[in-house]
This record gives structure tokens, C-alpha cells and sequence, in this order.
């Protein structure tokens, strides 16, 4: 009996700390927001309105409803992600895949909820940081994260999720609309940089099948 009660407790702690992540503090050079029409009364806004926006995504980005029994993908964890985005025609990058490459949100989506169902998508994100952040005389902001995304899964050329027994690093950019009463919502997620060039002779434990 007390070693059920053991098990029960840890599976418990595990899906805690699994749906409770650390808070990402995005870190802010007052050297990279250029536009002379951003005042120092909205910057605290705007960066708290961004902090939320990439927590959220940290938070929801697995795509796991902890309100079912196994926290599987669900229509609802769905909608909640999907609400992050501008619209279903956002792009993203597709960091789950063998191949990765940009495409829709919806397609996105479809990719983990088709694969991943059981897993979800399991990450860690380190270092988020702002690039840009200018104002629009339509009376909104844009704002540029860069930020770090550690893959601990994924799916390979089959479309067969696994287990990465060595993370891959993900160097990402976030750009973000920030409206006039600060709500914040993403629209488009891509790669920053060219990615690492694959050795000839060690095979990326994505390409394994």
C-alpha cells in the first residue's frame, strides 16, 4: 500500500513540474528598441505583455491537456494553443520533424496531434531575449524574441515519435504583435540562422527509423 501511494505521488509531481514550467524572464537591452515613439511609461507594458505571450507558448507549446487522464494532445489544449497565434494561417518552424522546414500553424498542429498524440511535444526553453521592438502608426508594436528551444523528442522520417537520448538544440525567433491595450499574440515562429551541418558519418537520431 504505501509503495502505490509512493508511485501515485511521483507520477503526480512529474505531470506538476511537466504542466508548471519555470517563468522565462526575457531578458531587454534598452540598446535594441530604436523607436523614439516607444516612452518609458509603455515599456514596462510592452515587455510584461511580451513576457506573458512567451510564457504562454512555453507553457502550452506541448500541446498536452492536463485535464485528462494521461495529459494527451486534446481538442482543447489545441484551441488553447492555437489561441497564441494571430490565425491558423501563421507559420511556424516545424522543430518536431526530421526535415525541418517552415510551415502553416494548422499544419503544425495536425503533425503532433496525428504522431504525438500520447507524448505531446516535450521541450525546455532557455534564453529568451529582445531583438526589436518598433511602434506602427496603425497603433500597434512588433517585437522580435530570440530564444533557445531544447528538443528531448521528436518524430523521424516514418513520422514516429522518440526520444532523443541527445537533445537538439533549436535556435528560434518569435515575432510578436503587441495591440493598444497590451494583449499580445504571435505570428510567425522561424529559424535563426542556418542550422548545423549534419556529420557524413554520424546519422542525426531524428533520420533513425
Amino acid at each position: 500500500m504505501k509503495f502505490k501511494i509512493v508511485v501515485i505521488f511521483l507520477i503526480i509531481s512529474r505531470l506538476a513540474s511537466a504542466q508548471y514550467s519555470e517563468f522565462i524572464k526575457v531578458r531587454v537591452d534598452d540598446r535594441t528598441i530604436f523607436d523614439v515613439k516607444i516612452n518609458e511609461v509603455d515599456k514596462p507594458k510592452i515587455i510584461s505583455a511580451i513576457e506573458t505571450i512567451v510564457n504562454e507558448y512555453n507553457s502550452k507549446g506541448n500541446l498536452r491537456d492536463y485535464n485528462t487522464e494521461k495529459a494527451t494532445v486534446s481538442e482543447q489544449s489545441i484551441a488553447e494553443f492555437r489561441n497564441l497565434f494571430n490565425g491558423n494561417g501563421s507559420y511556424v518552424y516545424d522543430d518536431v520533424s526530421a526535415r525541418s522546414a517552415m510551415i502553416r500553424l494548422s499544419d503544425y498542429i495536425k503533425l503532433v496531434h496525428q504522431n504525438m498524440k500520447e507524448t505531446g511535444v516535450r521541450y525546455e526553453i532557455t534564453d529568451a531575449y529582445l531583438v526589436d521592438l518598433v511602434y506602427h502608426d496603425k497603433g500597434y508594436y512588433n517585437a522580435i524574441i530570440n530564444f533557445n528551444k531544447l528538443m528531448l523528442n521528436g518524430l523521424n522520417y516514418k513520422r514516429l515519435e522518440l526520444e532523443l537520448r541527445n537533445p537538439e538544440l533549436k535556435t528560434l525567433k518569435m515575432f510578436i504583435d503587441i495591440k493598444k491595450n497590451y494583449e499580445a499574440s504571435i505570428y510567425k515562429i522561424e529559424a535563426r540562422g542556418e542550422a548545423p551541418k549534419k556529420s557524413s558519418t554520424k546519422q542525426s537520431e531524428w533520420s533513425k527509423g
